[in-house]
Order: structure tokens, then C-alpha cells, then sequence
């Protein structure tokens, strides 16, 4: 499943190194990605659900569903205190694995549909 993911990143960042021009992605789906990298990862979320009922057929939302679950992962099993964060995960899972991973399958699903297009 790990590799499917790595995958799916690799696809998306090896086409925007690959062009010359810049990404240009709508600035509806611009804020709920800027939602997730400022720490708000239940509002990219619910931001996310909303895009994909906009863009049905575009892997982008189920990706930023995907960052904002895996956040959300890292902040419940990560070893976190006011002095230190380990990478190391003090459990094995988290209550939103099964999002995480539901969020990876609906992406790959969409940008295989998109590529065959």
C-alpha cells in the first residue's frame, strides 16, 4: 500500500518537474491545500469533500483528504512533547488509517481514470 502512495506522489510531482510552466491549480482547491499545510486538517478535510462534489473526475481533493488524514495520524501516534518530536511513532495506528488509506485509493482511482483520458 506504501508504494501505491509513493506512487501516486511520484506521478503528480514527476509531471510538474517534467513542464516548464508552473502548476496552475484552481484557488478553490489552492486554499483547502493551504489549509492543510497551516495545521487546520478537519477543515481541509470537510473542504475536501466539498471539492470532490466540484471535481469529481480530478485526483487533487481525495490527495489533500489524504495529507490531512495523514497529519492527523502523525499528531495521534507521533511522539510529540513541548521539547522534542521523534519520528518515531509511539503506536502503530491511529482512528484514521482507514481514512488515510480509503483517501489514497479514491486518488489512484481518479488519476488513472484521468490518464487514460
Amino acid at each position: 500500500m506504501l508504494w501505491r502512495v509513493v506512487g501516486a506522489v511520484f506521478c503528480f510531482v514527476g509531471s510538474c518537474l517534467a513542464s516548464n510552466a508552473g502548476l496552475k491549480i484552481d484557488p478553490v482547491l489552492r486554499n483547502a491545500l493551504e489549509r492543510v499545510h497551516q495545521g487546520h486538517y478537519e477543515q481541509a478535510i470537510v473542504s475536501a469533500r466539498e471539492l470532490q462534489a466540484s471535481f469529481p473526475e480530478h485526483p487533487f481533493p481525495s490527495l489533500i483528504a489524504a495529507e490531512a488524514n495523514f497529519g492527523l495520524i502523525y499528531c495521534e501516534t507521533g511522539h510529540i512533547t513541548s521539547r522534542e518530536i521523534w519520528y518515531v511513532a509511539d503506536r502503530n495506528s491511529s482512528s484514521y488509517d482507514r481514512r488515510f488509506f480509503d483517501a489514497v485509493e479514491k486518488s489512484l482511482e481518479t488519476s488513472q481514470k484521468m490518464r487514460q483520458k
